[in-house]
C-alpha cells in the first residue's frame, strides 16, 4: 500500500466511524480524573488493569466497525500491521506516532512485534505516575489487534499489548509494544522470551479477556 493509498485509508476510515477531533487538554484531564476516581477505589494497580478492561472493550467495538475495509484487504504481516497499528493511533490519539515491526523466532514460528512510540502522547500530556499508566489506549490496542488478528488471518494469530514506556514515568516517549502471536506457540514459551512485558499484567490477565470477549 502507497503512502497515498494510507492516506485515502485513513480518511475513509474517519468518514466510516464519523470521527471528530477532541482537545488534548479535555482528553487528559478526562482521563486523570478517572485514573484517580479507579485508584481511590482499586489502588494503583487494580486501577490500571480496570482501564486496560475498559480499553480493551472500547478497542473490541472500534475495529469491528472496520470489518469490511480491513477483511481480505490486509494480511497479518508487517505491511498490514504497521498500516492499521499507525494509523488507529492517528484517527483515535490523534497525533503521528513512529512505528518499527520486526519478526523474532520462537519455538520454530515468528512472532511479529510491533512497536509503537509517542514522544506527544496525549493520555499523559504533562502528568507523573509512579508506573506507566496509559493502560486504557493499551487495552484498546490489544483487542483491537486481537479483531484484526481474526479478520486477517482467520484465527492463526492472537495478539498481546503491553505500555513498555510512559512519558508520566520520566521517559522520553509512551511505547506500546504489541505481539501477534501464532497459536501454535505455547503461552508459556511467550511469556519466557518477553518476560518484561508481563511485569504489571501477567499473560493470565490477556487470556480471560480474550476468551471472554471473543468466546
Amino acid at each position: 500500500m502507497s503512502v497515498g493509498s494510507l492516506t485515502m485509508f485513513l480518511m475513509r476510515m474517519r468518514k466510516l466511524l464519523s470521527e471528530k477531533t477532541v482537545s488534548e487538554f479535555v482528553l487528559t484531564n478526562l482521563y486523570l480524573m478517572t485514573l484517580k476516581e479507579m485508584t481511590e477505589l482499586e489502588g494503583d494497580r487494580g486501577a490500571l488493569r480496570k482501564l486496560f478492561e475498559w480499553g480493551y472493550s472500547m478497542g473490541h467495538g472500534y475495529l469491528l466497525r472496520l470489518e469490511n475495509d480491513i477483511k481480505g484487504r490486509f494480511r497479518v504481516d508487517p505491511d498490514g500491521i504497521a498500516y492499521i497499528g499507525k494509523g488507529s493511533w492517528y484517527l483515535f490519539c490523534g497525533s503521528d506516532p513512529e512505528i518499527s515491526v520486526e519478526k523474532v523466532g520462537l519455538a520454530g514460528r515468528l512472532v511479529i512485534v510491533f512497536t509503537l512510540r509517542d514522544s506527544d502522547c496525549p493520555w499523559c500530556k504533562g502528568l507523573s505516575h509512579s508506573v506507566p499508566m496509559c493502560a486504557y489506549v493499551t487495552g484498546a490496542y490489544e483487542a483491537a489487534s486481537n479483531v484484526f488478528s481474526l479478520m486477517a488471518s482467520e484465527g492463526d494469530y492472537y495478539a498481546i499489548s503491553r505500555e513498555t514506556k510512559c512519558k508520566a514515568t520520566g521517559n522520553p516517549f509512551c511505547e506500546i509494544t504489541t505481539l501477534f502471536i501464532p497459536k501454535q506457540i505455547p503461552r508459556e514459551a511467550v511469556v519466557e522470551k518477553f518476560s518484561e512485558l508481563f511485569t504489571d499484567f501477567d499473560m493470565e490477565f490477556s487470556r480471560r479477556l480474550y476468551e471472554e470477549t471473543f468466546a
